[in-house]
């Protein structure tokens, strides 16, 4: 999010052999005679330096990136300390930004949008969100899961609020790994859903019983990072695997199969069948009484 930060503080961490700090972006606007104003972030002419006022290396400049322009403006925290920032327009220079570097550790304050990322194998499917299986989301607040028993369906991702009023969006790298990995624990209610307790990476187990959920929780791994909860509730469907026939809709909370039935009223069965790479040429349905 943007905030306006003149400190640079350290991210909680489980390791004092590696800190992180906080980054800054910075952004260059020009104001014109008619007051008008200009972002030139990413023009060919603008350049961004920074000096620092001790000899340790306090910071470096990172490159940033907007669609196929990229830039090196982006302010990272080594060390304590403080630096000078200043940008180059053509020939016009601005004055210097002073920041500092602080060894000041943040303190999360709250745990918000927690949601799933899910796999390449996993269908995440929200009925009341109008999300089909199979959709393009790579990210969803979606309530119902469906895979096969084992496979890596998804992980947890969340945004996290810093004491200093900083949102962190989207914790989780494309890794599945934190970026300070071990402040986090996770947790499941039940059985029918496993996940791994450092990375909050989730494997189906199991169905849902029609009235049954699971909660799946994450917490800070430790008070000194602050006492923070956060929680996602879901429901899950095993689907079948290749060869396999399944009676019950592939994406829906599981329910008996027959449930709701009336004598002498159609009922529809939802049938789904995994053909893996094969064709399915027939089908044999044998109903007994």
């Amino acid at each position: 999010s943007t905030v306006a930060e003149l400190t640079l503080s350290r991210f909680p961490t489980t390791s004092s052999a590696t800190y992180l700090y906080q980054r800054a972006k910075l952004t260059a606007t020009l104001v014109l005679s008619d007051n008008s104003q200009m972002d030139v972030t990413y023009n060919a002419d603008t350049s961004f330096s920074l000096a620092m006022e001790v000899g340790s290396i306090t910071a470096l400049l990172a490159q940033s990136s907007s669609g196929s322009l990229r830039k090196k403006n982006v302010v990272v925290g080594a060390s304590q300390g403080f630096l000078k920032v200043w940008v180059t327009f053509g020939t016009m220079r601005s004055s210097n930004l002073t920041i500092s570097v602080s060894d000041t550790t943040l303190q999360i304050a709250n745990i918000k949008n927690m949601r799933l990322r899910r796999s390449a194998n996993a269908i995440v499917a929200s009925v009341e969100d109008g999300v089909l299986p199979g959709s393009a989301l790579a990210e969803t607040n979606a309530r119902i899961i469906s895979s096969i028993v084992g496979d890596p369906i998804f992980g947890i991702t969340f945004d996290v609020v810093f004491d200093d009023g900083v949102l962190f969006s989207d914790i989780v790298r494309a890794n599945g790994l934190y970026f300070a990995p071990g402040l986090f624990s996770f947790f499941s209610s039940t059985n029918v859903v496993r996940i791994d307790a450092t990375r909050g990476n989730v494997t189906l187990a199991g169905n849902s019983n029609s009235n049954d959920a699971t909660t799946i929780e994450v917490e800070t791994s430790s008070a000194s990072f602050g006492l923070v909860r956060g929680s996602l509730v879901v429901t899950t469907n095993v689907l079948p695997v290749i060869g396999d026939v399944d009676l019950g809709t592939g994406f829906a909370q599981s329910k008996p199969v027959f449930g709701g039935s009336v004598v002498s009223k159609p009922y529809t069965i939802p049938l789904v069948v995994n053909t893996g790479t094969q064709f399915m040429k027939t089908l044999t349905v044998t109903i007994a009484f």
